[in-house]
């Protein structure tokens, strides 16, 4: 009802022939005197467009309305008598587009400048900032769709690069990193979305049988005493177990290390004995993103050594890094999952590892032909020799999973999919030869699995220390 209420522009285009421009502006000034005759007409505006066209000239009309209604009324019972009219005067000599507008997109249309910095409009877009050509005022149907432009936006960035990024090793990265970045999400953005969804699915399982150790029952519980003799913050078992002295700091400072130690153990223990391991894991759990997040410039630094003189900036690196972590949380989430949906429905186990083998035969098949390709011609012989790969292949893994259920095509998801795709990522950013880029993922596994260590124990030891 109100958007009924507001004014409206109808505005009508004209072509009109050369010969005839004169007596047509003459008709045109009438027939505009008639229009704003018509109830419900405020106004009228001719102007004349810059068209290259030397054949036809051109006129625009804008004609106001008080509302959608007073424009319907018209159409409905007046228009086709007005439009006659030209027809009889000027019959095959003129052409007429029309289209209503509101004020606002009039207004836009006729200033031709960006409404957030003023610049020049060319395009829907503005060349300077950006920003798409919208109406001053936009309408609830504008609001809607742009909404949902905008979703689908995200959303076709966000698989098409989740696609990329599983599937090609290291082309995602060769894509940002060339400048084509319009189509995919941001590294950062991507690596916080699959840690996000990574850790709060984890957290989600927390607690639940089968996913957790049995602390309880763990050589490391056992060793700190009856749950009986032990008190959180106190513990007089914990002070005969455990003792404090780092050489390093003043006996106060050691006492009060050593205090808080004892405290933290006492509550873990504690905690455990009341059955909260669910509260004990999501308590070590916790720092792990953050520990992770601050973990990967390091890995990026790494990188940067190992590849001194290689031309690239630490920021390349980097975007390697996020990138190949996002994968990595993937495929936890991929894994997981699985385990977990053939863990709740046995039936569908087999299904699932035969379909996961399919798909792990085929493309170890591509893979093994294409670096064939690259040592041998195609020929006949060539042909035999990957239909009898292929078979080889298949019938090995089919008896494997039928002997050993989802745990073969997991384990080879792991082994064997994401070392080949660490390598092959490598190989493909960094454009370094085969022989070239085995030591130095050789290199890179063995000093990440080292940093990794000790990242996961400093964590664990931030944890356990301020344990409450």
């Amino acid at each position: 009802m109100a958007e009924n209420l507001q004014s409206v522009i109808y505005e009508v285009n004209l072509s009109i022939d050369v010969d005839v421009i004169d007596r047509f502006d003459e008709w045109l000034h009438q027939h505009t005197e008639e229009m704003l005759a018509i109830p419900g007409f405020i106004s009228a505006a001719t102007s004349v467009p810059d068209v290259d066209d030397e054949s036809q000239k051109h006129r625009c009309v804008q004609y106001r309305l008080i509302s959608q209604a007073a424009l319907d009324d018209y159409l409905n019972h007046q228009a086709e008598q007005m439009r006659s009219k030209a027809d009889l005067a000027f019959q095959g000599n003129f052409t007429a587009t029309r289209r209503v507008l509101s004020v606002a997109e009039a207004a836009l249309a006729e200033h031709g400048a960006c409404a957030n910095c003023d610049a020049e409009l060319t395009g829907r877009f503005c060349a300077v900032c950006g920003q798409r050509e919208e109406p001053r005022v936009p309408s609830i149907r504008s609001v809607t769709s742009e909404f949902t432009n905008e979703v689908f936006v995200v959303e076709s960035k966000l698989w098409r690069s989740f696609c990329l990024l599983l599937l090609k090793p290291g082309e995602l990265t060769s894509a940002y990193l060339s400048g084509r970045r319009q189509k995919y999400m941001s590294p950062l953005r991507l690596y916080l979305l699959f840690s996000i969804l990574a850790f709060a699915y984890l957290g989600s399982l927390n607690g639940q049988d089968g996913l957790l150790i049995d602390l309880k029952t763990s050589p490391e519980v056992e060793l700190i005493g009856d749950a009986e003799s032990i008190t959180p913050g106190t513990g007089s078992e914990v002070d005969q177990a455990f003792t404090f002295n780092s050489g390093l700091f003043s006996d106060e400072v050691d006492a009060q290390i050593q205090q808080n130690i004892r405290k933290a153990i006492a509550s873990i223990r504690s905690d455990i004995e009341a059955g909260n391991k669910q509260a004990v894991v999501s308590k070590f759990m916790q720092p792990l993103p953050k520990a992770l997040f601050l973990f990967l410039p390091f890995v990026a630094l790494l990188f940067k050594i190992l590849y001194l003189g290689s031309g690239r900036y630490y920021v390349e690196h980097l975007v390697y890094v996020l990138h190949n972590h996002a994968f990595l949380f993937a495929v936890i989430i991929f894994t997981t999952m699985v385990s977990q949906v053939t863990r709740h429905w046995p039936s569908l186990e087999l299904s699932v590892a035969l379909g996961l083998t399919l798909i792990f035969v085929l493309y170890a098949y591509r893979y093994l032909r294409d670096f064939l390709l690259e040592k041998f011609s195609k020929s006949k012989a060539q042909a035999v020799f990957y239909s009898l790969l292929i078979a080889g292949l298949f019938t090995i893994q089919l008896r494997m999973t039928f002997s050993g259920g989802i745990s073969v095509p997991l384990g080879l998801l792991w082994n064997l999919y994401v070392p080949y795709y660490i390598y092959r990522s490598m190989r493909v950013v960094y454009q370094r030869s085969r022989w070239a880029t085995i030591p130095s993922v050789v290199i890179i596994s063995a000093m990440y699995l080292v940093m990794l260590v000790i990242m996961l124990l400093s964590s664990a030891a931030f944890v356990g220390y301020t344990y409450s």
